[in-house]
């Protein structure tokens, strides 16, 4: 996974290829793999709203929180996400969901003791850096919001992720950077990694 590399630019390293966007999940939600998941589990009476706004929806709510994992990230991992019970901040309401983001950060500043103005200054400025949510987005913060606006049949981040990966076929993957690169080396060195 590239996670923040492609907008911090600091990694150089011979033959290591990186996802062209944040991670391996925001590869498959940016692909049609999406549309799958939202046919194999949504109800008749939100399928349209989901169909037609699930994906603008989520990053919405995922970017505002991918800027304070990059934050942290900078930090040297300064906030503890773990600790956070992020579905306790989300809820569920007329085939949408919202998301707490002024309790979100407030229980990351919790953990630092603090009520530091300068951390939501210093998260502005990356704002004014990049809008990229594809780099900035965190997939697996995106496949617990997909998972919260389906609350029939038991379904689990892991089961979107899951259902993500099942569906998200290899004509996908080769229309990547990440595929051409692999290729491109492989056919250079003597390997054949894809038939």
């Amino acid at each position: 996974d590239a996670d923040f590399e492609h907008l911090e630019n600091i990694i150089n390293i011979d033959n290591l290829f990186l996802t062209d966007h944040h991670d391996m999940e925001i590869e498959m939600i940016e692909s049609d793999a999406l549309k799958s998941v939202i046919d194999e589990f949504s109800t008749d009476e939100c399928y349209s709203d989901l169909s037609n706004q699930l994906r603008q929806n989520i990053y919405d709510i995922a970017l505002e929180i991918g800027y304070i994992r990059w934050y942290s990230e900078q930090k040297n991992g300064l906030f503890n996400f773990k600790q956070i019970p992020f579905n306790n901040l989300i809820s569920y309401k007329n085939c949408k969901i919202s998301f707490n983001q002024q309790e979100f950060i407030a229980l990351l500043l919790n953990q630092l003791k603090s009520d530091d103005s300068d951390i939501l200054a210093d998260i502005t400025i990356l704002k004014n850096i990049s809008t990229d949510r594809l780099q900035i987005c965190n997939g697996h913060d995106l496949t617990l919001l997909i998972s919260n606006y389906f609350i029939t049949g038991n379904i689990n981040q892991n089961k979107i992720e899951e259902a993500l990966r099942l569906s998200y076929h290899f004509q996908y993957f080769k229309n990547t950077n990440l595929f051409q690169n692999l290729k491109s080396w492989a056919e250079l060195n003597g390997y054949n990694f894809f038939d």
